[in-house]
């Protein structure tokens, strides 16, 4: 019953996806068309040595750790469609010696052993892959669009160790025991997996038009305008800052070319005398940082808004599914030899393989509706809720469940944050081989404020409350008892105050301007 009145909650809404971007600052936005190529690659490796000595011992150690890292990213995206391409490769290798000798040991084995000796060596290796990709597709004329997203992951990790420990037990009539232990250790797996879903609505990512009316504010604040922006000129300020983050991950010093073309479009509108540049004043403030530990300052030198901005309302129903194989196995062999009284006894040998304990094959399909809401309140405050239920389509692996969040969040002249969220989950699963399920609840409620007061002070208060209910459903009758259901809840209350302490400088004819 839940189920069907949460998915009558989404049909009841998804008839005012078409009209969902009415915030006035933000409805006329469009997403500029933009195209983005990056590469990294990254090589790193790190050896360490050490040697020590103590009342019981003297020994050395030596490793060598080597990683080779590439990571590829393709996106595309206009006002109609998005297209991401995201992998990555790495191979990485490490190796670990250590020896060492010790004398007048405390209890080993239940006696006392004059020295010993050890050696031990690991070495490990580990190759990683994976790719993802997400296609979003919206209609010309209609609210209704279609997204398919997949992805791949690939893992392979091998490991080697060997140990040997040579003792001597006088107490025993041991002169010495020698033990050669090796171990051979591989895990491998693989994850393909997928989606589709359809619906009506979009939500839009509208941060870059804030980030502009806040760009303009400081320079009309700043009187390096000689008025407001027209309605085109904030359009194209809105795309620049947009696909700004596309331009900072391709070029070098990428914020020359974002400056030359904020002062184009500046001349352009009008509001920038002819021939003349932004005084260096009016940049500063400009690119001022929201908050004094400038957290959020991405590099650019444009203002970079705390709080993304998202517009829109979209709800639909996915399909989805992934399978995962993977499997472990580990080799294992010991071999011993004692010396007693200069006899040397029969040599011992153990040889042995067996799986390691990795999770069986897992097919997982599923199903379920969704929504999105964002809305501008206005140019200083964000209102955000989503919520999705999955629920599998196979007997032999049922699960169900729903994850509903709100964020309230917002800036205040710069200097004050404030965010606020709630959120409720709920899970239900069954595993046919145990004849178990769980119910999961969690409510959570976060408030959150921070107040800049100069460069110097800050003040800040967190509040959260929680709740959680876990409680079986369903208990095989293997056991005695059905664990009983728990609840927990529980309070925070975090604040404090910081202050920089500031002295004074000067420097005689130059700062501040004037200084004798």
């Amino acid at each position: 019953m839940r189920t069907l009145a949460f998915c009558a909650a989404l049909a009841l809404l998804a008839p005012v996806a078409a009209h969902a971007d009415d915030a006035s600052d933000f409805r006329d936005f469009r997403i500029p068309a933009s195209r983005a190529v990056s590469w990294v690659g990254d090589m790193n490796g790190r050896v360490s040595w050490g040697h020590g000595d103590s009342r019981y011992s003297v020994g050395a150690t030596h490793s060598l750790d080597l990683r080779l890292t590439q990571t590829h990213l393709l996106r595309l995206e206009d006002d109609h469609r998005t297209f991401r391409i995201d992998d990555a490769v790495s191979f990485s290798g490490t190796r670990y010696t250590e020896q060492g000798d010790s004398h007048d040991l405390p209890q080993l084995f239940g006696s006392v052993a004059s020295w010993a000796h050890h050696e031990q060596m690991d070495k490990d290796t580990y190759d990683n892959a994976r790719l993802r990709l997400e296609y979003d597709r919206y209609r010309d004329h209609t609210p209704m669009f279609v997204t398919v997203t997949g992805a791949a992951t690939w893992g392979d990790v091998r490991s080697w160790s060997r140990d040997y420990v040579a003792e001597s037990f006088p107490a025993e009539s041991i002169d010495v025991l020698r033990i050669w232990d090796s171990r051979a250790f591989r895990d491998w797996s693989d994850t393909f997996g997928g989606s589709v879903g359809i619906g009506l609505g979009r939500v839009r990512n509208t941060t870059a038009l804030y980030e502009a009316r806040v760009f303009e504010e400081r320079l009309l604040d700043a009187h390096a305008l000689r008025h407001a922006l027209g309605h085109d000129a904030r359009q194209r300020l809105a795309e620049l800052f947009a696909a700004r983050s596309g331009v900072q991950t391709t070029h070098d010093r990428p914020a020359i070319g974002l400056w030359e073309s904020i002062e184009q479009i500046l001349h352009e509108d009008g509001a920038l005398e002819p021939g003349a540049s932004l005084p260096a004043s009016a940049v500063f403030r400009a690119t001022a940082n929201y908050f004094a530990d400038g957290y959020w300052y991405d590099g650019s030198g444009l203002p970079s808004s705390p709080v993304t901005r998202l517009s829109g309302f979209s709800a639909g129903w996915s399909l989805g599914g992934s399978t995962t194989r993977g499997h472990g196995r580990t080799q294992f062999a010991r071999s011993r030899l004692i010396t007693r009284a200069g006899v040397a006894e029969p040599w011992t040998e153990i040889r042995e393989s067996y799986d390691s304990g990795r999770a069986p094959n897992h097919d997982l399909i599923d199903m379920g509706p969704f929504f999105e809401y964002g809305r501008a309140v206005s140019m200083r405050w964000q209102l955000d809720a989503s919520g999705s239920s999955r629920f599998s389509t196979r007997k032999s692996s049922w699960h169900f469940g729903h994850d509903l969040r709100a964020d309230f969040t917002g800036i205040v002249a710069d200097r004050w944050s404030m965010s606020t969220s709630a959120r409720y989950t709920r899970s239900v699963s069954r595993d046919r081989a145990k004849v178990q399920s769980t119910d999961y609840w969690n409510w959570l409620l976060d408030a959150r404020a921070t107040y800049y007061v100069t460069d110097h002070m800050n003040a800040y208060i967190d509040l959260s409350q929680s709740y959680t209910k876990r409680g079986p459903d369903l208990v095989s009758s293997s056991y005695y008892e059905a664990p009983a259901t728990r609840h927990d809840s529980g309070g925070i209350i975090f604040f404090g105050l910081t202050y920089r302490f500031a002295g004074h400088a000067s420097i005689a004819g130059v700062y501040p301007a004037g200084a004798q």
